[in-house]
C-alpha cells in the first residue's frame, strides 16, 4: 500500500508541481501528505505569486490515502486505519474543514483521475469498466460490469458504443448485456458515463471510462438492434385499476399518429362478473398508454353467447374489416363454486371473439384450444395454464401458439395449432367456431380441444411462457415471437425468429442483471399493419416488470447490403 501511495503522489508532484495537492475553486488547495503525519491541510494559492498560505489543518487517525474535491468545496478522503470515507466541506473564506459524513468502505482505493480542465484529482469514486481489457476481441453476447469503491452511490450510468447511446441503467450494480452482432466487425469504443450523487450534494459528479473493443462475428444477412431498454410507463403513471398489467397488450392502429392499447383483467370468483375490467387506452410508440379512453366491466364488454366461460382476456386481434376485429382470447373459469378459485382449481382455454365496433364490445364464439390435461385438481402440478395467444398468418392458415400440458408441471412446453383463415372469419361472423388442429410430430392431426400436441421448440433448452406475441417482418422474411422464460429459471425477455413458424431460434435476449423482479407479458407495437401481425424494420417492444411498470425498447432491423 505504501508503494502505491508513494507512486500516486509522485505523479502529482510531476504534473502539478505541488506535492499532494488537489485544487478547489477560488484557488484553494487541499494537501494530503505523502508521509503519515495524520493531517489534512488546506492552503490558498496567491494567483499572482503562486505562493500558498496555509489556512487550516485537520488531524485524522491514519493517513488519507485518497483525496478528491469538487467545485462546491467538498473534500472526500479515506481514513486508511478505519477504512471510513470521510467528507468535509471547506469554508471558502477560512479554509476550515467541517466533517459531515463518514461511511464505511471496503478496501482503500488509490486511483487518480483528471477533469476536463486538466487538474489532477484523486478519487475514491473513480468508475472503471471491469472484465474487458483495452483492444479485447469480443463476439456474440457481451456482459459489461463496473468497478468503483462506492458503486451504490451512483444514480445513473450510460453506456455508449462509438459515442451512440447503448442503454441507460438506473439500478445497482449497473451491469448491462449487449449483442455485439448489432455492430460492424472491427474496432469500436465502449464507453461509460456515471453520475454520482449523495444526500449532501444535490448536483451530480460525472465519472467516465472507455475501452476499445475488437468485434469479430460471422457474417449475417441482417442485424436486430435493441435500443436502450428502459421503463416507459411507471406504475404511478398508468391508471389501470390497482396499476396492474395482466396480459400482453393488444395493439390496434387508431390512425396514422396514435395506437389503441387494450389491457384486460378478467378477474374471477368474488364478484367474478363485476371485477373483470377491460381497458382501452391511446398512445404513441414513445408514450404508450397516454390516455385511458374507456374502462368497462367484463359483462358490459363481452356477450358470452351462451358459453359458460367466466374470465376472458383479449390477447390479440386481427383486423378483417373497417370496424371488424377477430379476437384471440385466454380464458379462465372456476372449477368449484364453493372453494377458493386458486390457480390449481381453474379451467384454462383459448378462444375466439368477434367485434363489429373496433373492439368496444365483443361476441364470444367459443373455445378453440385446451391443454392435453384439462381437469383441475387441488395440489401442486395440477393446473394447466395454457397461456396465449401469439398468432401468425402462414399459407392461408392462422397458427396459434399455446402452453401444452400433458400431465406434469415439469413437462409444460410450447404447442401450436392451426385453422384456415377464411373458415375462422366466416364462422366468427356467425358467432360460431371451427375445428382447430394441433401440431404433433410433423402432422396436424390432434384435436384442439381434446388432443395432445408435441413440443415444437424442443431444440431450445429454455422454458418459454406462451403469454407472448408473434409477428412477421416482410423485409427479412422472418416470423418473430417475443416471449419470456419462466418456471425455475430467472425471467428474461427473448426475441425468437423463424422461417416457417415451426422451427424457432433465439434472435435476441434482454437480460436485466440489476434486478430480480419478474418480467412478463411482452408485446409488439408498430404502425406498419393495423393490428401488428406485421411490422417493418423499425418498431417497439414492451413488457411488464413486476406486473406494474411497463418497460420497452425500440427495435431496428438493419439489412446487410454489402
Amino acid at each position: 500500500m505504501v508503494k502505491i501511495l508513494t507512486r500516486v503522489f509522485v505523479c502529482i508532484l510531476l504534473l502539478n508541481m505541488n506535492s499532494g495537492f488537489a485544487e478547489l475553486n477560488n484557488n484553494y488547495i487541499v494537501f494530503a501528505p505523502a508521509r503519515n503525519d495524520g493531517k489534512v491541510k488546506i492552503f490558498q494559492m496567491n494567483s499572482a505569486t503562486g505562493i500558498p498560505t496555509k489556512l487550516s489543518e485537520n488531524i485524522i487517525s491514519g493517513q488519507p490515502s485518497v483525496l478528491a474535491s469538487d467545485p462546491r468545496n467538498i473534500v472526500s478522503y479515506v481514513d486508511q486505519e478505519s477504512s471510513n470515507r470521510i467528507s468535509s466541506e471547506a469554508n471558502p473564506h477560512t479554509g476550515d474543514l467541517t466533517d459531515f459524513n463518514s461511511v464505511l468502505v471496503l478496501g482503500v482505493p488509490t486511483s487518480m483521475s483528471t477533469d476536463k480542465t486538466g487538474k489532477y484529482l484523486l478519487s475514491q469514486n473513480e468508475l472503471k469498466i471491469a472484465g474487458i481489457s483495452n483492444n479485447q476481441e469480443v463476439s456474440g453476447s457481451v456482459i459489461v460490469e463496473l468497478q468503483s469503491v462506492n458503486l451504490s452511490d451512483y444514480k445513473k450510468v450510460s453506456y455508449c458504443i462509438d459515442g451512440e447511446l447503448l442503454q441507460n441503467v438506473y439500478e445497482h450494480p449497473f451491469a448491462v448485456e449487449f449483442d455485439s452482432r448489432d455492430f460492424e466487425n472491427g474496432k469500436h469504443e465502449l464507453s461509460v458515463r456515471g453520475i454520482l450523487t449523495s444526500e449532501r450534494q444535490k448536483c451530480g459528479i460525472v465519472y467516465t471510462d472507455a475501452v476499445n473493443i475488437q468485434i469479430n462475428n460471422p457474417a449475417q444477412p441482417f442485424k436486430i438492434l435493441i435500443k436502450n431498454p428502459r421503463k416507459m410507463v411507471s406504475a404511478e403513471q398508468n391508471n389501470y385499476r390497482n396499476n396492474y398489467i395482466d396480459n400482453p397488450h393488444t395493439v390496434i392502429k387508431k390512425n396514422d399518429s396514435a395506437l389503441y392499447f387494450f389491457n384486460h383483467m378478467g378477474l374471477l370468483k368474488s364478484e367474478r362478473e363485476k371485477r373483470g375490467i377491460y381497458y382501452r387506452s391511446t398512445g404513441t410508440l414513445e408514450q404508450p398508454i397516454e390516455t385511458i379512453e374507456s374502462g368497462n366491466y367484463l359483462a358490459d364488454v363481452w356477450n358470452k353467447n351462451g358459453h359458460p366461460t367466466q374470465g376472458i382476456w383479449l390477447m390479440g386481434a386481427y383486423r378483417i374489416g373497417t370496424n371488424e376485429l377477430l379476437g384471440f382470447t385466454h380464458n379462465e373459469s372456476c372449477y368449484y363454486e364453493d372453494k377458493p378459485c386458486t390457480e390449481d382449481a381453474k379451467f384454462f382455454s383459448q378462444g375466439i371473439g368477434y367485434s363489429q365496433d373496433n373492439g368496444k364490445t365483443w361476441l364470444y364464439c367459443g373455445d378453440i384450444l385446451r391443454t392435453g390435461r384439462y381437469e383441475p385438481r387441488f395440489g401442486k402440478g395440477s393446473h394447466a395454464n395454457i397461456g396465449g395467444m401469439p398468432y401468425i398468418l402462414k399459407d392461408g392458415y392462422f397458427y396459434v401458439y399455446f402452453g401444452e400440458f400433458p400431465g406434469q408441471e415439469e413437462d409444460f412446453y410450447p404447442g401450436v395449432a392451426r385453422a384456415k383463415i377464411a373458415d375462422v372469419i366466416a364462422a366468427a361472423r356467425k358467432g360460431k367456431n371451427v375445428e382447430w388442429k394441433k401440431y404433433n410430430n410433423g402432422e396436424w392431426d390432434q384435436d384442439g380441444l381434446t388432443g395432445l400436441g408435441s413440443n415444437f421448440m424442443s431444440n431450445l433448452d429454455i422454458p418459454f411462457n406462451m403469454h407472448a406475441k408473434a409477428t412477421y417482418v416482410p423485409s427479412i422474411r422472418k416470423y418473430l415471437m417475443i416471449t419470456f422464460s419462466h418456471g425455475k429459471v430467472k425471467r428474461d425477455i427473448y426475441l425468437l425468429s423463424s422461417d416457417d413458424g415451426l422451427k424457432w431460434e433465439i434472435a435476441e435476449k434482454i437480460i436485466d442483471h440489476n434486478s430480480t423482479l419478474p418480467v412478463s407479458y411482452p408485446f409488439f407495437a408498430d404502425f406498419y399493419s393495423d393490428d401488428c401481425h406485421e411490422v417493418d424494420n423499425d418498431f417497439y417492444i414492451y413488457w411488464a416488470r413486476n406486473y406494474r411498470d411497463l418497460w420497452g425498447a425500440r427495435v431496428i432491423i438493419k439489412l446487410d447490403t454489402k
